[in-house]
C-alpha cells in the first residue's frame, strides 16, 4: 500500500515532525500547539512510502523513500 507522508514545520516552536497526509495532526508533538488553527504547520516537503504488512507475524514495515 503507497502512504504519502508529509515533513512539516510547525509555526509556533519551528520544530520538524511528520505525519500521514490524509491523517493530519491535530497538535504539535513538541510544543503541543494547536496545529487546527490556519498556518500552524507548514508542509516542507513530503515523500509517497510503502506499508507491507507480514501476513503471519502481523509486523507492519515501511519500505521506499520516494521523494514528491
Amino acid at each position: 500500500m503507497h502512504l504519502k507522508i508529509n515533513k512539516s514545520e510547525c509555526a509556533s516552536c519551528g520544530n520538524i515532525f511528520y505525519e500521514w497526509d490524509d491523517f493530519l495532526l491535530e497538535e504539535c508533538p513538541h510544543c503541543k500547539s494547536d496545529l487546527s488553527k490556519d498556518k500552524s504547520a507548514n508542509v516542507i516537503g513530503s515523500q509517497i512510502v510503502e506499508a507491507e504488512l507480514d501476513l503471519i507475524t502481523g509486523r507492519i514495515s515501511i519500505a521506499g523513500n520516494n521523494p514528491v
